[in-house]
């Protein structure tokens, strides 16, 4: 046991997380005396109950299921990747999987040389790189493209490349990174960096002209996107002339800016994949994914299979492939 978790306490909330259940489960724990809450005569005030976490860490060691393999929740973890991904991988047959019951239910346990030899394949070290070349988030939860203003002077500064800041006049000042919050400065948009992974497929894709303007639209998008959608569920790749930014599909509210008209007019102008769709609150911006489900012959399977891992790409992404390529063809 964890001498120091012997005195601290958490909240329903944090033990359902550690455990990884529902709240309605954390109920039902505490009314069949599974877990005991700590007596507090100012629990409805905070309204939530608070647990010993030893007591809470003792429960989660129980629960774990006693499996030689990983659950598709610790390969996630352990590929560094959401378990979405993961079942994304097992439909693809990058990843091989035997059926286990745990506690009653029927799940996916990945043996360990299964999954330090997919870690060690063409397609996952060719993907951790692409991914590592849109490594945005500089630091303590800070972004690439994030504006601050100093609490004092009111002066707007903007992170414009992996250590440089840039003010409303062009000019860079002599700030690190790493150093704007303890320099004055504080964050304009308060991003929510624990937003969860939006599981829909597929992302809508810009590519915006890069501008040397650091109030340009642009910024004050991409800064939206990181506002409402959350960094988990965004790509960015910078070069000299562009900014190619990929995101999953959330509704960007009307009353966000004072700007939104125009930056709902870039975006219809920049997108590259996906629609926009207005509605009441403000304007969705979806992938535009739809479902196509296709039964083929076992030898046309293993063509595609053959031909996704030569060119470093799962089955889904080399049959929508061949079909861009068949649509470009003919001529639409």
């Amino acid at each position: 046991m964890n001498e120091k978790s012997e005195n601290v306490t958490v909240t329903t909330k944090e033990a359902a997380k550690i455990l990884g259940v529902s709240m309605p489960t954390m109920y039902k724990y505490i009314q069949d005396g599974v877990l005991t809450p700590v007596f507090d005569h100012k629990w409805k005030m905070r309204q939530t109950k608070l647990f010993k976490l030893e007591d809470v860490e003792a429960l989660a060691k129980k629960r774990q299921p006693n499996v030689d393999g990983f659950t598709t929740t610790k390969a996630a973890e352990k590929l560094g990747v959401t378990p979405a991904t993961v079942h994304f991988y097992l439909e693809q047959g990058l990843l091989n999987a035997d059926k286990k019951k745990i506690r009653g239910k029927e799940v996916n346990i990945i043996s360990e040389k299964e999954l330090s030899s997919f870690m060690k394949s063409d397609y996952f070290m060719t993907r951790r790189k692409e991914k590592s070349k849109r490594n945005f988030i500089l630091g303590e939860r800070i972004c690439l493209f994030q504006s601050f203003i100093h609490d004092t002077s009111g002066d707007i500064v903007r992170i414009m490349d992996e250590d440089t800041l840039v003010n409303q006049n062009g000019e860079v000042i002599e700030i690190s990174v790493k150093d704007i919050e303890n320099s004055g400065f504080y964050r304009v948009f308060p991003i929510d960096f624990e937003k969860n992974y939006i599981t829909k497929k597929g992302h809508a894709k810009f590519r915006f002209v890069r501008p040397f303007d650091i109030k340009a639209l642009v910024y004050q998008a991409i800064e939206l996107f990181y506002l409402h959608a959350g960094p988990k569920n965004i790509r960015l790749n910078v070069t000299s002339n562009y900014i190619d930014i990929e995101v999953k599909t959330f509704l960007l509210p009307k009353d966000t800016t004072p700007f939104f008209e125009d930056i709902v007019s870039l975006l219809k102008g920049d997108i590259k994949e996906g629609k926009l769709i207005p509605n009441e609150q403000g304007i969705l911006i979806d992938t535009a994914f739809e479902n196509i489900q296709l039964y083929v012959q076992e030898e046309l399977k293993e063509w595609v299979r053959r031909n996704a891992e030569r060119n470093n790409t799962s089955m889904e992404e080399f049959v929508i492939s061949v079909l861009e390529e068949f649509r470009e063809k003919d001529g639409e």
